[in-house]
């Protein structure tokens, strides 16, 4: 049901937008899905970080409107509900659209056991659910749809968080503030180091996944079979199921696994962890230590920051696991 329903989005873009390009085209569809769980049109900082790192939907999606005076015209950015509408879906088909992309996005990075639960404590966690998505989110999930899709959902890629990705890397290039790093930011160097907003990392199976493939896919897009976003998509999984490539392995070809080390040790480990001193700065008076070994930050990242610890140590292991 949801991939008829991405389709249908899909065909509505390249309907309202016949003369844009296929890349262009794709980061729209990748922008609009990754929506539903970031850069939401709401006027808060969340938004207005996404629309800078991923770009704005109002570029695309607007509602033109007059003054109270009637002398100048200002657009608005359409919600959700209005995109899909635009984009041919039905009332209907954009709430179950959203509430199936919402719930893929809760259930798959739960940090709860669900594998360990009892059948009478995973219908008591479906109830939970399904109450705090009507109470929360406004969105209408029975118990038994919560049930039936914990194994469809649970612990796979986080779609959404995967698209907003993807997205931030095809931004089209006349939007400012585009780079390399940004595009990092928004998938693994965001989620494993505090580089993007000083916080201490935080990342599971769900995003370790979307990140890897994020990467993968949209390189696949880059290569010189110029794959659209849904060929890659379907041919990256395909490959996957049959055992031709490893998420990881094609991973390390898109991106060195020193840069990624790199990345993580300056962002996580602190100064001095040798506690080795090989000298003193003569202008400042400031203990110099001598460099940790790796082996020395890959204890102190298991202790400190153990998800960004699985995520080198799965990267190097290949074993398509995070843990």
């Amino acid at each position: 049901e949801t991939a008829k329903q991405i389709i249908q989005v899909k065909q509505g873009i390249d309907k309202k937008f016949p003369d844009m390009s296929q890349e262009e085209r794709d980061y729209l569809l990748l922008r609009v899905l990754g929506s539903v769980s970031y850069g939401a049109v709401n006027g808060t900082k969340e938004e207005l970080l996404w629309n800078m790192t991923a770009g704005s939907l109002g570029d695309y999606f607007y509602k033109e409107k007059s003054n109270a005076s009637g002398n100048s015209v200002y657009r608005e950015e359409m919600t959700f509900d209005e995109i899909m509408a635009e984009l041919g879906l039905s009332d209907e088909g954009a709430k179950t659209l959203y509430k199936n992309l919402t719930l893929q996005h809760g259930l798959s990075g739960d940090d709860r056991d669900l594998n360990a639960m009892s059948e009478s404590q995973l219908r008591q966690y479906a109830e939970e659910i399904s109450t705090s998505y009507q109470n929360d989110k406004g969105i209408d999930i029975t118990v038994d749809e919560v049930l039936k899709e914990i194994q469809n959902m649970y612990q796979k890629a986080d779609f959404t968080h995967q698209s907003i990705t993807m997205a931030t890397h095809l931004r089209p290039s006349y939007y400012p503030l585009i780079n390399d790093q940004v595009e990092d930011l928004a998938g693994w160097e965001g989620d494993t180091t505090k580089n993007a907003n000083e916080r201490d990392p935080s990342i599971a199976i769900d995003d370790y996944l979307a990140d890897l493939d994020a990467v993968n896919i949209v390189n696949r897009m880059d290569s010189e079979s110029g794959q659209s976003y849904m060929e890659a998509f379907n041919a990256y999984h395909k490959d996957l199921e049959k055992g031709k490539t490893s998420r990881e392995a094609e991973f390390k070809q898109n991106v060195d696994v020193k840069e990624v080390k790199t990345t993580i040790f300056s962002s996580l480990i602190p100064n001095g962890l040798s506690g080795k001193v090989a000298g003193v700065d003569p202008t400042t008076g400031t203990i110099i230590y001598a460099p940790a070994s790796e082996e020395e930050k890959m204890a102190y990242l298991k202790d400190n920051h153990e998800g960004s610890y699985n995520f080198i140590k799965s990267l190097e292991d290949e074993e398509n696991q995070f843990e």
